[in-house]
């Protein structure tokens, strides 16, 4: 009798579940639902062999955007409104971009492959969300009237998640990303009990975290690692970290001039301000070599120049003794600040590490990549009008 050979049973790979706050997402555009970063990092994440993950939003925080993304277009319809009354026809309805912006949210979440999580009420304790409204504990502010209450929908929303996912570290993981400190001390209070909750800040930090589960290094040891690297990288006015001695911001003007020069459509111009150097990010290990990201935003203001000749009978008067010119009043630069500029920019270089000491060493710059720029304009242009208006006009 032939013997029959038994398949091994393949383990499945482990899951990464994450759900995000709505701070992680915003995005000033009223035609995106998430931020242009969230929805890269989702894209190129979302097909590993070795970690399965799944993503989440809580339905609060969709309902959250949708206002948000109601009251920018609200904004900027104020505007439409005059131009339509200019060329005599209707260019488009609040009760359109209502639609639009429903489908707006439909269709990246279908696109994205997120699931939402509906807050199950009879499972929250209101007794105790009760006790820390009163008493202003996290995630109640007790600086700010009455913030907390959408915090706490959002984080029972992940907690109830956890609840029915596997409690193993090497099966599940599930981690929740905001920028508040007060809904993650909340989230991390109530999950203290579950070893593989990751309460988390950034999207940096959520990439970090995959990237390590990917590489299957010890989370302990690539947090060692990360600190020694974010001190070797930069410390400010430190003129021997790498990024001093490597002279990176000028080699980023450089390269990138054109892009961190670049302004919306008219008279703009930009001039540079405070650049932000986030925390490294790691990427892979190679060997004794660990390979990082580090994000850099430059920060600019944007200015808008008009000639004026108001000195020679507007603002001062008929009488006014402006200069002039064979006869005519001397045209006067006025010059505006018309609102800011952020480019984004990442640096991906690697460092090698002693196996004994653990002493970084070797520095390299693997590569930089120019990410975007984005603009918030003070008063919205005719351009950035048409941009948004030709969003919703598409057919249904």
């Amino acid at each position: 009798m032939a013997n029959k050979k038994t398949k091994k049973k393949r383990a499945s790979a482990p899951k990464l579940r994450v759900s995000f706050d709505t701070n992680v997402l915003y995005t000033d555009l009223a035609h995106h639902l998430l931020r242009r970063e969230a929805k890269d990092l989702i894209e190129s994440n979302s097909d590993h062999s070795d970690l399965k993950i799944e993503w989440y939003l809580s339905s609060v925080v969709t309902g959250e955007r949708e206002y948000q993304m109601r009251r920018k277009a609200a904004q900027l319809y104020k505007s439409v409104e005059q131009l339509e009354k200019l060329l005599g026809h209707p260019l488009a309805t609040s009760d359109i971009i209502s639609d639009r912006i429903r489908r707006v949210i439909s269709d990246q979440l279908r696109n994205l492959n997120i699931q939402l999580l509906d807050l199950e009420e009879e499972n929250v304790d209101w007794n105790d969300i009760i006790r820390r409204s009163i008493s202003r504990l996290p995630p109640f502010d007790p600086e700010v009237r009455e913030k907390g209450f959408r915090d706490a929908a959002i984080a029972e929303s992940f907690l109830q998640l956890a609840s029915r996912s596997p409690k193993s570290v090497a099966s599940c993981r599930l981690a929740f990303v905001s920028g508040d400190k007060l809904i993650r001390d909340y989230v991390e209070e109530r999950a203290q009990d579950r070893q593989n909750v990751r309460v988390l800040e950034n999207l940096d930090e959520l990439e970090g975290l995959i990237n390590t589960l990917v590489s299957k290094v010890p989370e302990d040891r690539i947090r060692e690692w990360q600190e020694k690297a974010g001190h070797y990288f930069f410390e400010k006015e430190d003129e021997s970290t790498w990024f001093y001695k490597k002279e990176i911001r000028k080699y980023l003007n450089e390269i990138y001039a054109e892009e961190l020069a670049d302004t919306p459509e008219g008279n703009y111009t930009r001039r540079q301000g405070t650049w932000l150097i986030s925390a490294p990010v790691f990427i892979r290990k190679d060997r004794q070599r660990i390979h990082w990201m580090t994000k850099i935003e430059a920060k600019s203001k944007l200015f808008k120049t008009a000639e004026s000749d108001t000195l020679s009978g507007g603002l001062l008067g008929s009488q006014s003794r402006a200069p002039k010119i064979l006869g005519r009043a001397l045209a006067v630069p006025m010059v505006t600040e018309e609102g800011s500029a952020v480019s984004v920019m990442e640096v991906h270089w690697s460092v090698s590490i002693s196996a004994h000491r653990e002493s970084l060493s070797k520095p390299k710059l693997d590569d930089t990549i120019f990410v975007d720029t984005e603009f918030e304009l003070t008063r919205p242009s005719f351009n950035a009008l048409a941009s948004v208006l030709n969003k919703y006009q598409t057919d249904s």
